[in-house]
């Protein structure tokens, strides 16, 4: 009699968080399709220059910060830098928490080579990860400074880069964003074309309302806007999208340019692409959260879907129905004298969770044909299950840990094992309901175990890419 109880319970509880996490999905792929609308109507706007001579130009600051960066790659960062056509600017290097010496004395020697312009900064005990190092060149750079930029550390820039930035600033925009894009792009066509996804579609929409938000890298801020919400926020993985909210919630207006003006390396393998996507969906996530405990101070702002649905775009929402769809299955066959004593509730969480898949791979199909590249398809199947398991740590409260995409190898591929323990998962999910005679929910769980498949496809092209950047092209 007690284990009834428990297992109605149990029932009880997962049908409600299964009905949440629909709405939940259902949600985010409205406001991904109202996204794809607005940017399809032609919402993005131009900005409107502030007209600068030349010998009157803002001066600006361009932060790069490191940490454990192969030397010979944030040397080519800072030639470009040094190559820009912009008059007044500063580049402050800054190196946080990197250990050996022989990583970051090159760099130190070879900003000395580059001349006053360039200053080089390394901090032991730095809290915050890159929002702490960015923190550090706020406080230091140089009193005269106007607008703050912020390139990554393997970001090489256009020589028109800050010329292209103060010329979309005007008198109501306080930061300006540009596209994130990649040196290797030829040779992973399909990977690329999924990262730009974001690009293509939500800044762009969000123009309209002034609620674009910051990705990172290639953004220009004004620093009177970045000091009045008290600089880069350190508690979250995601500074720049917390950053964004922070911005938009005091009333900056922000805009995204569609102007490439600095080229990026991909992540080398598919678990650096993992280690990535998870550290965006689950920062992202955790700034959703803050932003809605603050809603209804928010009732009047414009942008509230903007914002909600950048904050989004990355996730998944398939972790609540693949519990749902094991304990189902497992009591199913283990225990089917708890099965029947619950069954309404059970027959109701294989229908929510089947709804869940289909809307949410759905979502997935949708984007990659809006964008005209099916093969994109690939790349977010083979990364459905960091998505829609990363954003769940968020939920804990607890602080999470940035980590960096790495540049020269990822070591700790194995810290998403959870991509492949979920696929095998699905797909024996699937197989097994195939058999109970539920070809929907077989076919549902079977498309989301496709990234078995699409997985080692999108890791050949990146290490092929990665090896040979400028040369080789990528299989379809």
């Amino acid at each position: 009699m007690l284990a009834d109880y428990a297992m109605m319970l149990l029932a009880t509880l997962l049908l409600l968080a299964g009905i949440a996490n629909l709405v939940l999905a259902s949600a985010a792929i409205g406001l991904n399709a109202l996204q794809c609308l607005r940017r399809r109507r032609g919402d993005q706007i131009a900005g409107g220059g502030l007209g600068f001579a030349a010998e009157t130009r803002p001066f600006v600051s361009v932060h790069v910060a490191t940490h454990n960066e192969p030397a010979d790659m944030v040397m080519a960062t800072l030639d470009a830098l040094a190559a820009m056509d912009y008059p007044a600017f500063e580049v402050l290097l800054i190196d946080n928490n990197t250990a050996d010496p022989a990583m970051w004395r090159p760099v130190k020697d070879h900003i000395a080579r580059l001349g006053a312009r360039f200053r080089f900064f390394h901090r032991e005990g730095v809290i915050g990860a890159k929002a702490g190092a960015l923190n550090i060149g706020l406080a230091v750079c140089n009193p005269e400074t106007r607008y703050v930029a912020v390139v990554d550390a393997d970001y090489q820039v256009t020589p028109d880069f800050l010329t292209s930035a103060m010329l979309a600033f005007s008198d109501d925009i306080q930061f300006v964003q540009f596209p994130q894009a990649y040196r290797n792009s030829q040779q992973a066509k399909p990977v690329v074309a999924e990262l730009s996804d974001y690009f293509r579609t939500f800044p762009s929409a969000a123009n309209r309302s002034g609620a674009s938000l910051l990705t990172g890298t290639l953004s220009v801020i004004a620093i009177d806007a970045l000091r009045s919400v008290g600089g880069w926020p350190t508690a979250s993985i995601t500074e720049d999208a917390q950053l964004g909210v922070a911005l938009w919630k005091a009333g900056a207006r922000g805009l995204y340019v569609d102007k490439v003006v600095g080229r990026g390396l991909l992540p080398l393998d598919l678990a650096g692409l993992r280690i990535q996507r998870n550290r965006w969906v689950t920062g992202n996530i955790q700034t959703l959260l803050g932003t809605l405990r603050d809603w209804r101070s928010l009732q009047q702002r414009k942008g509230k879907v903007a914002v909600a649905a950048q904050l989004t775009a990355w996730s998944g929402f398939l972790a609540i129905p693949l519990v749902l769809l094991s304990t189902v299955i497992v009591i199913r066959f283990v225990a089917p004298e708890l099965y029947d004593a619950v069954s309404s509730l059970w027959l109701w969480s294989q229908w929510i969770a089947t709804q869940t898949l289909l809307i949410s791979l759905g979502g997935l199909v949708m984007r990659a044909l809006a964008n005209s590249s099916p093969a994109t398809l690939a790349v977010m199947l083979s990364l459905l299950w960091t998505s829609s398991f990363g954003w769940l740590s968020a939920l804990t409260g607890r602080r999470l840990t940035f980590h960096r995409t790495p540049k020269a190898g990822s070591r700790d591929a194995r810290r998403f094992s959870v991509d492949v323990i979920a696929s095998w998962l699905a797909l024996g999910l699937g197989v097994s309901f195939w058999i109970s005679g539920s070809p929907l929910t077989a076919a549902a769980l079977i498309l989301a175990a496709s990234g078995l498949v699409t997985g080692p496809v999108v890791n050949l092209c990146l290490r092929r890419a990665a090896r040979q950047p400028e040369t080789l092209s990528c299989p379809a």
